[in-house]
């Protein structure tokens, strides 16, 4: 995400993996000492019991004022210009021209959901809700 790519890559799944287990991360030269700490995980965390604290603490992390942010008084470094509810200019052509394919719904597993877990949502399939 620092870069604006992903540090492996494949043109499947099975080639991305190998990737990942074949071959190092390279960092280019303009990421800072600490991004790159950050990115590999400092040497002390053990991954299940890393916590926030972990993460805050960070040197990469040290001019974020945490309760500022937490507060909403940071503005944000980006706001993107946005002119209506659909509007999709900030994501790439390349994205946005694709042809959509959508899944089918199995109808019969859809009947079988339990549709009490979405009661409160705004909208409900008239078609799969079922009234008791």
């Amino acid at each position: 995400m620092l870069v604006g790519q992903p540090p492996f890559d494949g043109e499947d799944e099975e080639e991305l993996f190998a990737a990942i287990k074949d071959h190092n991360v390279s960092y280019p030269k303009c990421i800072s000492k600490e991004a790159k700490e950050l990115c590999k995980g400092p040497s002390g965390w053990d991954a299940r019991r890393r916590g926030e604290a972990d993460i805050r603490d960070h040197p990469f992390f040290r001019r974020i004022d945490w309760e500022k942010i937490e507060t909403r008084e940071v503005q944000p470094p980006f706001k993107p210009r946005i002119k209506h509810r659909k509007d999709v200019n900030n994501f790439d052509k390349q994205f946005t021209s694709e042809k959509t394919d959508l899944t089918p719904t199995d109808k019969l597993f859809m009947m079988n959901l339990d549709q009490t877990e979405f009661s409160g949502f705004s909208y409900l399939n008239p078609e799969y809700v079922q009234h008791v």
